[in-house]
């Protein structure tokens, strides 16, 4: 047993990501018990009572062979919060409830720098045996090495994801839509979509006020992304002024309502020293079919068109190809040899 918890601390401190570190945590613990299911819940604001993001779920399947067999939830979902959590973050403290299927619920708290920051839920039938302290001793591990990679995965000034995490951020993403892509679903429905945002005539802001003004920008207008997306849209400082931004799936029209709404508060917010700053932006679909710098080209070709038509406008880049705005590169499959 000791050799087997030695093993799992080696794994969880070799995760160079924080999605794959809680990855490690959960699958760690359900070898270690014989669990129902185990997850992973993260607040999207500050009280205890707001909604959580699941970013982990692991369930275990009995089947009917014998045949143990784990289910992983790939994609993040949305939950409510409820007495039993508010209850466990408010408190700092383990909480368990019986439930009606013979089964118990297990809520430990995850705190990030003393602060509560979610929830670890453990199911398991009545007559497994958890150990609080092992569980509790995992999750301090945990949170550890959680803070040593939020400061290589995070910009200094910003404090949104950096460019280095990108790629893995929108790779893990790519491969769930492999694994999940549903055929039934029209391709507006099972599309999330990768934003480039710049600020309009950044040189100018920093040449007339100065670089401090022009971090202050930068800051407030990453403040702003935080509080107006939905907390599970991914938010990137790419470099310089330039923003990156992953939307969960929605149909093309709704992406434009949601991105012109943002383009128009940025526009009307009044910014320290430079008063008004505008944006410009470029979307483009993600498809499991794409590789990560095939997206982020085709965003930043329709960055660009906005730039180049009047700027503190939103464009689609399959729109533009349809359109016959840009020209879309011709894929090798499409040439015949003869």
């Amino acid at each position: 047993m000791k050799e087997d918890i030695l093993e799992s601390i080696v794994k969880i401190t070799q995760q160079r990501d924080s999605d794959s570190l809680e990855f490690s945590l959960v699958a760690t613990l359900a070898e270690l018990f014989d669990i129902i299911d185990i997850s992973i819940l993260k607040l999207i604001g500050e009280s205890p009572s707001s909604a959580l993001e699941r970013v982990v779920h692991l369930s275990h399947l009995e089947s009917p062979l014998d045949n143990d067999d784990y289910h992983w939830e790939q994609f993040p979902q949305i939950v409510e919060s409820n007495p039993i959590i508010e209850r466990c973050l408010a408190n700092d403290t383990h909480i368990s409830v019986n439930n009606n299927n013979d089964s118990v619920s297990q809520y430990f708290p995850i705190k990030f720098v003393k602060i509560p920051s979610g929830v670890l839920k453990i199911t398991a039938h009545k007559d497994v045996k958890l150990s609080e302290t092992m569980i509790s001793s995992f999750l301090k591990i945990y949170e550890n090495y959680q803070f040593i990679l939020n400061e290589s995965e995070r910009d200094k000034l910003t404090s949104l994801l950096n460019r280095r995490t990108f790629e893995t951020k929108l790779s893990r993403l790519l491969r769930n839509q492999h694994q999940n892509l549903n055929l039934e679903q029209s391709p507006e429905q099972a599309s999330a979509w990768l934003v480039m945002i710049d600020i309009d005539r950044f040189k100018r802001v920093n040449d007339t006020y100065g670089h401090i003004a022009g971090d202050e920008i930068l800051l407030v207008l990453s403040q702003i992304m935080r509080s107006y997306f939905a907390g599970t849209d991914l938010l990137f400082r790419f470099g310089g002024e330039e923003f990156l931004l992953i939307l969960d799936p929605m149909p093309l029209e709704v992406a434009f309502k949601t991105l012109s709404h943002f383009k128009d508060i940025i526009a009307s917010h009044d910014f320290p020293l430079a008063k008004s700053v505008t944006i410009s932006l470029g979307f483009a679909k993600i498809t499991p079919n794409d590789y990560p710098p095939t997206i982020l080209d085709f965003a930043d070709r329709a960055l660009y068109y906005a730039k180049e038509h009047g700027r503190n406008c939103v464009f689609n880049y399959e729109e533009l190809v349809d359109q016959s705005e840009l020209i879309a590169p011709i894929s090798e499959s499409t040439i015949e040899l003869f």
